[in-house]
């Protein structure tokens, strides 16, 4: 017990936050990731700008996403990829980073979709993020009800993303994707980080929208935003992580009735907001807090938990 009061003591009093870009596709950022479209590939259907498709209706923050052509449907036969990229050098010292993004697809299950690759030496070699040989990688991915997804393999070989994230009756749903890199030390072949965006089709026509991406953010961290040592199991879940617009919590009561605490502390520890107190029958419980509802001031804070034996922390960052 002293060992781990000592260390969550270490946790909470550090400074974890380090290096933010972001590419949002719109202007006036002032963080900005590059970007680029590969124009050597035939055809590429990637284009930045106001989506106005059956499904693909509008961009996840005003008002542009960069998409599969932005009025038409994918055709057969294509691979299509952009890339974004950030100095290593900034992340040297960190022992993680994280890339997250906020997309929708709409292809052929199992067939074709979206998937992504890291380069760590200027784009000579490529390797998928769910498998990457350099640096091992958590991924995270939820849908915007807050359930996680599982990744595909596609026709081609890759894990990936397909199917439809929405339809036209329900409409258009985001899904949130976080990769977390850990830092083992090994040194970076290059001074820069490339993450490509490639989707793929196959032979078959299909009339469907293909693939959207925003909000694309790139951090990095001193601590690992899951602290698995403090779980007895996945009791709870938070998303999306960092917060823009809402925190969201689900947790499960698995006795007849447990107390709970769940709060909020900035980083030298101290309490900002009250989320559950008291006692809560068995079962699968929900929390939600707009931001506007949290501490005013963005940074770096640490959800606490306490669900009868069972502990949980980790960072959060609010936006």
């Amino acid at each position: 017990m002293m060992t781990r009061s000592l260390l969550v003591g270490l946790l909470l009093s550090s400074t974890a936050q380090g290096q933010f870009f972001e590419q949002y596709f719109d202007p006036g950022s002032t963080n900005s990731l590059p970007y680029s479209i590969d124009t050597a590939q035939a055809g590429n259907l990637w284009q930045v700008g106001a989506p106005q498709k059956v499904l693909f209706s509008s961009s996840y923050s005003p008002s542009r996403a960069i998409v599969t052509d932005t009025l038409n449907t994918y055709p057969t036969g294509d691979t299509s990829s952009f890339t974004v990229s950030a100095p290593v050098i900034d992340f040297g010292f960190y022992p993680l980073f994280f890339l997250s993004f906020r997309h929708a697809f709409d292809t052929d299950t199992l067939q074709e979709g979206g998937y992504v690759e890291v380069s760590w030496d200027n784009g000579m070699t490529w390797n998928n993020v769910f498998n990457d040989w350099l640096l091992p990688t958590n991924i995270e991915i939820y849908n915007d009800q807050f359930q996680t997804l599982e990744a595909d393999t596609l026709s081609n070989g890759q894990m990936g993303f397909s199917g439809s994230s929405g339809s036209p009756v329900s409409g258009l749903h985001w899904v949130f994707t976080s990769v977390c890199w850990t830092n083992t030390g090994i040194p970076f072949p290059a001074d820069t980080m490339q993450v490509r965006f490639t989707f793929f089709s196959d032979t078959v026509q299909e009339q469907r929208d293909g693939w959207m991406i925003d909000d694309i953010q790139l951090n990095a961290y001193f601590v690992h935003p899951v602290l698995n040592y403090l779980k007895k199991d996945d009791f709870l879940k938070l998303a999306p992580n960092p917060v823009a617009d809402r925190l969201n919590l689900v947790y499960d009561i698995d006795q007849e009735s447990e107390d709970v605490d769940i709060a909020l502390f900035d980083a030298q520890g101290r309490l900002t907001e009250q989320l559950v107190l008291g006692p809560e029958r068995k079962g699968v419980h929900h929390v939600s807090r707009a931001r506007s509802e949290l501490p005013e001031t963005n940074g770096l804070y640490y959800l606490k938990a306490r669900v009868g034996g069972r502990n949980f922390l980790e960072p959060v960052v609010l936006q």
